[in-house]
């Protein structure tokens, strides 16, 4: 590695992150020199975090001369404060160094305001391919509202791309999906930068994780990086949500509870009838429960939620249609 006009410790009894600090290294860059003899096709994948004075702009770009000219592989912007996993590649397949025995990238940063701003890149891997890479994430973060998680994804090119089945795990092991995101482009190719959105509105637990799973029209796959979310745990129990609401066939409760507990949940009708009961276990955290309503007539219902600890805890209305 070489490193144009920058200051930079290497020294290190474990592992390392590359650290660029103060405005005044704007406009500095890093570049690596690698060999691409045997390979046609390269990506680069690291992962990157900022401080909120810290650069926020990263250009990309390879050189096959020796550093005469200089070719855009991509311009990472918005960096987090937290880390997240960008994956950048040139000309939409990884193309442009093909058997370059001495192969050039540089990054440039830009953005720093102050003395003590700073941007870190760590986990940096050149992978080198004699295939063309397909669908490449460019970047995958996550971030949490008070009762939502966001997740936030751009690809820097896509071939055959159908679209991305949005998983979550409460443990990062165990992963079920969660949505489904079409591709933004109608035939599944592009070659230009697209930015993807999901919104999780019934995160369960304390910690969530997210993955996507990328799949092409004739049914191949991968995976992305996997993102973590950590919430603190509630004070108080509460009825978070009620839906569908009015609903037919069945509702969906989302709780949140300070503690382990045993729950009780009594469907009501107006005449102060109990009309179906469920019983459920809630951990610390979101929990989601359905319960059947089909069997109901229409009309206005009450939900009461019971613990054993603390009696009638919360109530909520519902109309059955």
């Amino acid at each position: 590695m070489n490193t144009s006009g920058t200051s930079l410790s290497t020294t290190t009894s474990g592992a390392a992150c590359l650290v660029l600090v103060n405005s005044t290294a704007n406009g500095k860059s890093i570049v690596f020199t690698f060999n691409m003899t045997g390979y046609t096709y390269f990506k680069i994948t690291y992962a990157s975090q900022r401080t909120s004075t810290g650069f926020n702009s990263q250009n990309w770009e390879y050189s096959a001369d020796g550093g005469v000219n200089w070719n855009l592989i991509s311009n990472v912007t918005s960096i987090p404060a937290s880390y997240s996993v960008f994956s950048v590649l040139p000309n939409s397949d990884g193309s442009g160094l093909g058997n370059i025995s001495s192969a050039l990238v540089r990054v440039t940063f830009n953005g720093a305001s102050t003395s003590s701003g700073n941007n870190r890149i760590d986990n940096i891997q050149i992978i080198a391919s004699n295939s063309p890479l397909p669908v490449e994430f460019s970047s995958f973060s996550a971030t949490k509202s008070a009762k939502s998680n966001i997740l936030i994804w751009s690809t820097a090119s896509e071939q055959n791309n159908s679209g991305f089945n949005i998983e979550r795990s409460t443990n990062g092991i165990h992963f079920e999906n969660i949505g489904f995101v079409k591709s933004l482009s109608p035939t599944g190719n592009s070659s230009s930068r697209l930015d993807y959105s999901f919104t999780d509105y019934n995160p369960i637990g304390l910690n969530q994780y997210y993955r996507l799973k990328q799949t092409d029209f004739d049914g191949t796959s991968k995976y992305s990086a996997i993102v973590m979310i950590i919430r603190e745990a509630p004070t108080a129990f509460t009825l978070t949500k009620v839906y569908p609401n009015p609903a037919n066939s069945s509702i969906y409760i989302s709780a949140s509870v300070p503690t382990k507990m045993d729950l009780q949940f009594l469907i009501i009708d107006v005449a102060g009838r109990v009309v179906a009961r469920k019983n459920v276990f809630a951990d610390v955290g979101n929990n989601g429960f359905d319960i059947s309503v089909e069997h109901l007539e229409s009309g206005t219902y009450f939900i009461k939620s019971i613990s054993k600890e603390q009696g009638v805890v919360a109530t909520e209305k519902f109309i059955k249609f």
